[in-house]
């Protein structure tokens, strides 16, 4: 419905009229959340009050209109909807003026003057909306399910909102350069990276930034959240260990957004496919020693997985340590590829990698650690999130894993891991005939 708010302007102060519609308290609260990169579960518009103008702006009262009438003409009679009450700026895109409701005031109004006769009427709804339809978050948000729609090394920039879980975290004691990243898996609990904390494990030296988009750039969505507790597995010891999964505790429930949403974790059932292309998203280099530059925007890329035994031939490749000895473990995934080019790099750590099954995202991995990055035959190596379902769970009981009964084979699956020759074309040292050559001539010298 089109309405009618009056008052005065400067020299000739001539009375001036614009129309404009009405939008209800409801609708009017979401465009001034969104604009504040508020909650939207944060109340500013009162249901005694009523707004009016445009979703673009242009057309509203402004200062020196306060206290004047919000008219509308109904079957030729005009009533009074509101009193021009606030506003965020005048005609602002997304800031539409607020009024007072006056229906709400009727017996308030009466006790001053008991003999004043108030209309009723019935109004029909107007033929056309100005505005689109309401769209909250719900109460309790289904995990991984942003609500912003989508459109690293190797990587490119991210939408802002397109990873709502994704956190960044820092130390107190220096705000130039971020600790890790991590993910957010219920409205108080981060998932990260236990090798984050091995040089400094005190939760008060820490604090975590939610719905951050470019690190360099002040960003009205970010929530900022202290740490209460840091819980580290205990088989962690160091590098390329078995473990390297941490949890921490916020000292509050943040509120969901649009911004700020959980991830869906996998139980511990669930088996991804060798090949299936899963996300990387993260602040860190965009390659060896090189940081992302300004404004430092979320990055993502898009990475095929390698299975365990896969990648665990890849890092034998050119490497002193003995075939028998297994260098990824059973708790370890890896992703990239074998000619290297894109993969998660340093100030990555703790971020998670993430996987889109029917429709919905899951966290497969926490990025953990590699050598060097995006190198070829070696693949970046995170920690596999299902194997630490109990884990978990153990600290965050009412915490729901996913269970997903089948996810398909990529196509074209894995292929088996060409072993390089040495450039001359002979025989690297680490290779089976050369074990099988040196075996033998043990067994020559001890015979």
């Amino acid at each position: 419905m089109s309405c009618d708010s009056s008052g005065s302007l400067p020299n000739p102060n001539t009375l001036q009229d614009v129309m404009t519609p009405l939008i209800d308290y409801v609708q009017c609260n979401q465009m001034y959340v969104e604009g504040y990169s508020m909650s939207y579960y944060t109340t500013i518009i009162q249901e005694e009050e009523i707004c009016s103008g445009y979703l673009e702006g242009g057309k509203d009262s402004c200062q020196g209109d306060s206290g004047g009438p919000l008219v509308c003409e109904v079957n030729g009679t005009w009533i009074q909807a509101g009193i021009v009450s606030w506003g965020e700026g005048c005609a602002l895109a997304g800031y539409p003026g607020v009024y007072t409701l006056v229906p709400a005031y009727e017996s308030w109004i009466k006790t001053y003057i008991p003999e004043i006769i108030f209309t009723n009427v019935s109004i029909p709804p107007p033929l056309t909306t100005v505005f689109p339809p309401l769209i909250l978050p719900p109460s309790n948000p289904v995990c991984g399910s942003p609500m912003v729609p989508s459109r690293i090394v190797g990587g490119t920039d991210a939408v802002d909102g397109e990873w709502p879980w994704q956190v960044v975290i820092y130390s107190i004691y220096n705000s130039e350069s971020h600790v890790c990243g991590g993910s957010l898996i219920t409205g108080q609990w981060i998932l990260t990276a236990a090798h984050c904390f091995t040089e400094d494990p005190y939760p008060g030296n820490y604090y975590v930034i939610l719905g951050m988009y470019q690190l360099s750039s002040y960003n009205p969505n970010a929530y900022y959240a202290p740490v209460e507790e840091i819980i580290i597995n205990p088989q962690y010891t160091s590098v390329s260990s078995k473990g390297d999964i941490a949890l921490l505790k916020l000292y509050y429930p943040v509120t969901y957004s649009k911004f700020i949403l959980p991830i869906c974790l996998p139980a511990a059932s669930v088996t991804f496919p060798c090949g299936m292309e899963c996300w990387v998203t993260g602040w860190g280099h965009v390659s060896s020693g090189v940081s992302l530059p300004y404004p430092q925007t979320l990055q993502k890329v898009k990475i095929p997985l390698i299975d365990q035994v896969r990648c665990d031939q890849m890092y034998h490749i050119g490497s002193a340590t003995s075939s028998y000895t297994t260098i990824i473990k059973d708790d370890m995934i890896c992703a990239g590829y074998m000619e290297g080019g894109k993969d998660a790099c340093q100030g990555d750590s703790g971020g998670p990698l993430l996987c889109k099954v029917d429709g919905m995202w899951i966290q497969a991995g926490i990025v953990s650690w590699g050598e060097g990055c995006a190198l070829e035959y070696r693949p970046g190596v995170f920690t596999l999130v299902p194997a630490y379902q109990s884990w978990i769970t153990s600290y965050i009981p009412d915490l729901e894993f996913i269970d997903i009964s089948y996810i398909p084979e990529p196509n074209p699956p894995c292929g088996a891991i060409d072993i390089p020759a040495e450039p001359d074309g002979g025989l690297s040292l680490f290779s089976a005939s050369w074990k099988i050559i040196i075996f033998c001539l043990l067994v020559l010298c001890q015979s």
